[in-house]
């Protein structure tokens, strides 16, 4: 039987909302922070799409947060690092006009 979303893993619950964050990362709203974290770069000016991204980064963000604890308890390495490593691999991942953020906390297209 299939989980609510609510009571399914970290990893679940991200698989779930991957369309979503594929949308508002080509609508250029958010981006994949130097963090490993989502953040909005260009808000909406439409209150309810804002509300929405909000919301979307908020969730995806607490399961990444969940997701790199774990990581970090299962591989013995601090979680900074655990986030570090999965920032990178998300900024090398993106894709052609996602929005990237470097090191010094500048934002760029990829």
């Amino acid at each position: 039987a299939a989980q609510a979303p609510s009571t399914s893993s970290p990893q679940q619950r991200q698989r779930l909302r991957m369309a979503e964050v594929q949308t508002l990362k080509n609508d250029s709203v958010i981006g994949e922070g130097s963090d490993g974290l989502l953040a909005i770069v260009k808000p909406p000016t439409d209150p309810d799409y804002l509300a929405y991204a909000q919301k979307i980064v908020t969730e995806e963000n607490a399961d990444r947060e969940a997701v790199f604890a774990q990581e970090a308890a299962d591989k013995g390495q601090a979680v900074p690092e655990v986030a570090s490593e999965y920032a990178k691999r998300r900024r090398q991942g993106a894709f052609p006009g996602e929005w990237i953020q470097s090191a010094d906390g500048s934002w760029t297209k990829r």
